[in-house]
C-alpha cells in the first residue's frame, strides 16, 4: 500500500540543501588543508549544478457512464515538475471494466497494463501505480470488458501524485548531466517515468548522468548505495566513446550496502558517471493493501560520491 500524502523531501530539507553542501565542503577542505606557508590547489571549484524546486501538487476524480463494447473513457493527468514521481489511481466500476494508461498521443500498442474492476471477482475498486516522467501528460483509459447494460456501466476514478524530488533533474543523457563535485554525496532517485517506445516496461528514462571537472591529473573512485534489490549500475563513463565505461562499483552489492569501484586516474577535464538499471522494469504496478508494495528503488534514493583518492600535493 502506497502511503497517504507525497513521498518528498520536505520544503525544510530542500531549503537547508544548499548549506549542508556548504558545511560538508568546509570540513573537506578544513581536513585536507595545507600548512599557512603552502598552496594547496583546488582540483574540481565549481559550483553543484542542484537545483531545488517545488514538486507538482496533482489530485483529483471522476465519474462518468461506458454505453458501448468499443468506447473508452479517457482521463488525462498531467505531471508538471522535473523530476516526475509516481502516480496512483483508484478505479471502481459498476461491472467488469478495464483501466490502462499510456503517454498522451501515442500509439495503442504502448499501453501499459492497470487493474480490472468487476471481472472475475465481485471486488468493486483496484489501484495500481504508475511511473510518470516529470514534463509529461498521460491518459489514463477505461473500457468496458463485454457489451455494457441497458442505460450503461458506471465508473469512477481518482488519481493522487507522489513525486520524488530530485534537484538533479533532468539527467537522462550525457549532454544534460549536472555537475558534482569531489567527496561531495549525490542524493537521487532512479526513477523511470513511462517515455515514448514504452509500453509494459520502461527503460530508456532509467538512466542518470553526472559530470565533474578536474583541474589537473587526479586519481578517483566512485562509491554508491542502492536502495533495494533491483540491479543498479554506477560507474564512471567513457566520454571518448560515450558506449562503454571505465570501471564501475558492484551492481548487485546488498540494498543500502556501501560498493566502491576501483580506483581510476584521469586527466584534467571533464567526466562522467552514469547511474543505470541493468535490465527493463515495470511500468505500472497494482496495489493491494496488506501485500508488498512496488520496488523501493521506485520511491527511495540512492547515493554516490566521487572520492578523490590522490590530492595534489601542496605547493610552497
Amino acid at each position: 500500500m502506497i502511503p497517504e500524502g507525497p513521498l518528498q523531501l520536505d520544503n525544510a530539507a530542500m531549503s537547508t540543501h544548499g548549506f549542508r553542501l556548504s558545511l560538508f565542503s568546509l570540513s573537506t577542505l578544513l581536513l585536507q588543508a595545507c600548512p599557512a606557508s603552502q598552496k594547496c590547489p583546488e582540483v574540481d571549484a565549481g559550483i553543484v549544478e542542484c537545483v531545488p524546486y517545488t514538486p507538482a501538487a496533482v489530485t483529483g476524480s471522476e465519474s462518468g457512464t461506458l454505453t458501448a463494447l468499443d468506447e473508452r473513457a479517457t482521463r488525462p493527468i498531467t505531471i508538471d515538475d522535473l523530476g516526475g514521481g509516481l502516480v496512483e489511481v483508484r478505479v471502481s466500476a459498476s461491472h467488469g471494466t478495464v483501466a490502462e494508461v499510456r503517454l498522451q498521443g501515442r500509439p495503442i500498442a504502448e499501453l501499459s497494463q492497470g487493474v480490472s474492476v468487476r471481472v472475475s471477482d465481485d471486488v468493486g475498486e483496484r489501484r495500481f501505480v504508475f511511473r510518470a516522467q516529470g514534463g509529461k501528460t498521460y491518459d489514463v483509459e477505461l473500457s468496458p470488458v463485454v457489451t455494457p447494460p441497458e442505460g450503461g456501466q458506471t465508473w469512477t476514478i481518482s488519481w493522487s501524485y507522489q513525486p520524488n524530488v530530485d534537484c538533479f533533474e533532468p539527467n537522462d543523457t550525457a549532454s544534460t548531466a549536472k555537475r558534482i563535485r569531489l567527496d561531495e554525496p549525490v542524493e537521487a532517485y532512479a526513477h523511470a517515468g513511462i517515455v515514448e517506445g514504452d509500453g509494459v516496461l520502461v527503460g530508456p528514462s532509467l538512466v542518470d548522468f553526472y559530470r565533474f571537472e578536474l583541474t589537473e591529473k587526479t586519481t578517483v573512485q566512485l562509491v554508491a548505495k542502492r536502495p533495494g534489490t533491483e540491479v543498479l549500475v554506477f560507474e564512471f563513463w567513457n566520454a571518448a566513446t560515450d558506449a562503454s565505461w571505465l570501471v564501475s562499483t558492484d551492481g548487485q552489492a546488498e540494498s543500502n550496502v556501501e560498493s566502491a569501484s576501483e580506483e581510476l586516474e584521469l586527466n584534467a577535464g571533464t567526466h562522467h558517471v552514469r547511474v543505470v538499471a541493468f535490465v527493463s522494469q515495470q511500468a505500472t504496478w497494482e496495489t493491494t493493501e496488506g501485500e508488498a508494495p512496488f520496488p523501493t528503488t521506485w520511491n527511495q534514493p540512492y547515493t554516490l560520491t566521487v572520492k578523490r583518492k590522490s590530492p595534489p600535493a601542496c605547493q610552497d
